[in-house]
């Protein structure tokens, strides 16, 4: 195909085609008319030879061809907003914009405090958002701008999803003042035997702890599995169950909360927890400021 004979503004319309999956929401984003969108979309159909995108009572339905070309569009013209960028000094000060980070209340209770402090100093105009971690979909939100962030441990993400580590976290157990645990070393054996509440996004009842046990052919007692830390707590406080959780949650709610840390009775190796974003938006030159703030603050000793 010779590039000098289409529009490349094409592109544009069907990025925000993919992303919005409805055609007059799609022509407001980009400021065209509808028919002007619904042409582009003609135009579009005629150069990939695909139907590209299928009515439905869902909205427009991406047919496969378009799944299969969207981290490619999305790339390219990711490079091209980063290159004509790169004309002038980026200025967090000047930019007005909503910012969507997807992550589990890890984030809001160790991270995000620190972040709005500093966002509120050096960039007032970003707004953000936080919206439930819903692992399964995060690469298709991420492609379609309904996220910009992802923050969580997640492997096994599509090459069109980057990440960086920006955290080291180890394990420390928490339970309530007055539990009969609290007086004396807490021993393996009683570790075992005591009632754990665990934090899960995935409703099940085994998570890093187990794994390590399970190597050394032993088993907790999980009577409960929740999917935020604040409850955790809570039930934790009124209760005489067990949790083993990430340290700096730990630290975040003792200190409002009448509930006590102890080292876990064996060996929990540390693990990573990552930020996550489009390839497409590697280039951008606020997504890319941002990635470095949030790794700035999420170090220890930052924020």
């Amino acid at each position: 195909m010779n590039i000098s004979g289409v529009d490349l503004n094409l592109l544009v319309a069907f990025e925000a085609l993919y992303q919005e999956r409805n055609v007059s929401k799609a022509a407001a984003r980009i400021g065209l008319a509808q028919p002007s969108l619904s042409n582009a979309l003609s135009r579009l159909r005629h150069v990939f030879k695909d139907e590209l995108f299928l009515r439905s009572p869902q909205g427009m339905i991406p047919t496969a061809r378009a799944e299969e070309l969207a981290p490619l569009v999305l790339e390219a013209l990711g490079l091209v907003r980063g290159l004509l960028a790169g004309n002038a000094a980026f200025d967090p000060r000047t930019v007005k914009q909503s910012i969507v980070i997807a992550a589990a209340d890890y984030f809001e209770l160790t991270i995000l405090p620190s972040l709005l402090r500093y966002l509120a100093e050096h960039a007032p105009g970003i707004r953000l958002h936080t919206k439930f971690l819903e692992k399964e979909f995060i690469a298709e939100q991420i492609d379609r701008r309904e996220v910009d962030f992802a923050f969580g441990v997640m492997p096994g993400l599509p090459a069109r999803v980057l990440s960086m580590p920006v955290v080291e976290e180890s394990f420390i157990c928490l339970l309530r003042d007055g539990h009969p645990l609290r007086q004396e070393r807490l021993s393996l054996e009683r570790f075992l035997s005591t009632p754990h509440v665990l934090f899960s996004l995935r409703a099940d009842a085994r998570g890093i702890v187990d794994e390590e046990l399970a190597k050394m052919g032993l088993q907790r007692e999980v009577g409960l599995s929740v999917s935020n830390f604040i409850s955790l707590a809570f039930i934790v406080k009124e209760s005489d169950m067990i949790a083993t959780v990430p340290r700096r949650v730990a630290e975040a709610l003792a200190a409002y909360l009448p509930i006590h840390m102890m080292p876990p009775p064996l060996a929990i190796p540390p693990f990573h927890l990552n930020l996550m974003w489009s390839k497409a938006m590697e280039n951008d030159p606020l997504n890319r400021w941002l990635r470095d703030v949030i790794k700035q603050i999420a170090s220890p000793g930052q924020g």
